[in-house]
């Protein structure tokens, strides 16, 4: 039952990047992590509606959410992508479902990133 939550923290971890902050103060980060969520509902909403397209082959398909939510991010910072594409962009990323696949993951810390590099 728990499943859909540990997978929509997952996605706002890694997808998103929910992991590394910008921000040092208790106050901004709160902003980074309500504009992340916000984020992160914004492009489930968009991909609820799609339908994954039939291909053949061994394989099931599935979105790919992470090509989702970078689709959704570059539609809402420019212009350049039409609002009427946007479904279409998403749809052509598709994965594979594999069952029962295993691997390690690849996690490593970091610490806040300072905003000092912007002004050079």
């Amino acid at each position: 039952m728990r499943w859909g939550i540990e997978t929509s923290f997952r996605e706002l971890k890694y997808s998103i990047g929910l992991n590394a902050f910008h921000a040092k103060k208790r106050d901004f980060i709160e902003q980074e992590m309500y504009a992340r969520m916000i984020m992160y509902n914004f492009s489930m909403l968009i991909t609820e509606h799609i339908e994954v397209p039939k291909q053949k082959g061994k394989h099931m398909t599935q979105l790919n959410i992470t090509a989702a939510i970078h689709v959704c991010m570059s539609y809402l910072k420019s212009d350049k992508i039409d609002p009427a594409e946007l479904e279409k962009l998403i749809a052509r990323r598709t994965l594979p479902v594999r069952p029962d696949r295993h691997y390690k993951r690849k996690n490593r810390g970091r610490s806040a990133v300072s905003l000092n590099y912007r002004i050079m």
